[in-house]
């Protein structure tokens, strides 16, 4: 029988634009975590969370199967207006 994880989160790409608009931003190149996603001075996630190919290859090392796939929370942005 397949195995699926129900418990799985990505950061898809996103423009600087979108983040901004929800107070987020882009870790500059160059420094810790270049390309990560931040609020405020808080880095969001490890590194993995980025990287769709790290969670293909931890589903194949596990036996996973497949997974359903969201964002990590801190990219939910609830409390936001609707605006």
């Amino acid at each position: 029988m397949p195995r699926l994880d129900v418990h799985t989160h990505l950061v898809p790409p996103l423009a600087d634009e979108a983040l901004a608009a929800v107070g987020l931003s882009r870790l500059p190149a160059g420094t810790p975590g270049a390309g990560m996603l931040a609020h405020g001075s808080t880095r969001i996630g490890p590194a993995a969370l980025y990287d769709p190919a790290a969670l293909v290859a931890w589903l194949e090392e596990t036996g996973g199967g497949s997974a359903l796939v969201s964002v990590p929370p801190p990219l939910y942005r609830q409390g936001r207006d609707a605006a």
